[in-house]
């Protein structure tokens, strides 16, 4: 029978887990980043579009979560802007009357275009990575032929 009362979806997020796994997702990110920086790329262009990639991933991820908190009437649409002195220990302030609006549309639209450049910058990185297996297949061809002619003429002494 209906009741009129609705359970929620084992699969929906409450709030607090949303914002956990926000500041969870921003970590790999950033290991990312480190892991390029340590293990460079074959080609200095191939490293330039990783890098281009992983700060605009840096970008799209908290702006998109940003998005969701906002539209899901999770967070405010105004934050307060912490005043100079809230992170000195042991001084007493009050809140500051400065807010940072936040406006969904323009969050996604934002969030959108940094998806959209991680998107066409991975185009460019399969295009890359396509030139460099057609020149080791072509090194590769190479070495080849030159080991089967160094064996024929082996035997034919």
């Amino acid at each position: 029978s209906e009741s009129g009362v609705s359970t929620p979806s084992p699969y929906a997020l409450s709030a607090r887990e949303n914002i956990l796994c926000i500041h969870a997702g921003l970590l790999p990110i950033f290991q990312w980043l480190i892991s390029l920086e340590r293990n460079p790329s074959p080609t200095r262009k191939l490293r330039t579009i990783e890098r281009l990639q992983g700060w605009s991933m840096l970008a799209y991820y908290p702006l998109e979560h940003l998005y969701y908190l906002l539209t899901h009437a999770i967070i405010p649409d105004k934050l307060p802007l912490p005043s100079p002195t809230a992170f000195v220990p042991f001084i007493r302030t009050k809140p500051s009357e400065s807010n940072i609006p936040l406006d969904a549309g323009k969050l996604g639209i934002w969030s959108t275009r940094f998806w959209a450049a991680y998107v066409i910058l991975q185009l460019a990185h399969l295009r890359e990575d396509t030139k460099l297996l057609q020149m080791q297949a072509r090194t590769l061809a190479k070495t080849k032929v030159r080991a089967t002619h160094r064996a024929f003429n082996v035997f034919n002494y």
